[in-house]
């Protein structure tokens, strides 16, 4: 909870109520309701390079499928990694039934999203965008699957993760 209140802080928001977001697995998420009545989100990546990664791709998706609009960021200091603030959009979470719209339209989203253009293989990090050796996605995870897997063995089911 520490995190959070260190967030608001620093992005000067005056907040009404503060709830944790379920099920976000690879950052800390937190509802915020303000005292003017909006909701937002704070995501809290679990380190800088996750931060940029995660703010430079909501800059590309935001005018292909709706994502949410950043409105700001706080780049953390020595002890925090940082923050974005994000604002709500419509919907909610897919948990139950699918119907067949449903379905379709989460298929045109996934449709365009392979049609957003990159520099090449690679990924955001502090530095800027860093291109992968040999511009070769699978050989670059398959280069690192060892890297990759001690981290998630927290995240898996011990039968999952064997």
């Amino acid at each position: 909870m520490s995190s959070i209140l260190n967030v608001i802080e620093k992005l000067k928001l005056n907040v009404l109520n503060i709830e944790d977001v379920p099920e976000s697995y690879s950052s800390d998420v937190f509802k915020l309701t303000l005292v003017s009545g909006e909701d937002v989100y704070v995501k809290i990546p679990f380190n800088m390079d996750k931060l940029f990664r995660e703010f430079q791709v909501l800059e590309i998706l935001k005018d292909v499928i709706p994502v949410p609009k950043v409105l700001d960021i706080w780049y953390g200091d020595e002890s925090n990694t940082g923050a974005l603030l994000l604002s709500a959009i419509q919907g909610v979470p897919c948990t139950e039934h699918m119907d067949e719209k449903l379905s379709f339209q989460m298929g045109v989203y996934h449709a365009m999203l392979h049609e957003v253009k990159t520099p090449g293989y690679g990924y955001h990090s502090t530095d800027g965008f860093k291109f992968l050796d040999q511009n070769n996605w699978r050989l670059h995870i398959k280069n690192n699957f060892e890297k990759w897997k001690e981290p998630c063995k927290e995240l898996l089911e011990p039968a999952l993760y064997e």
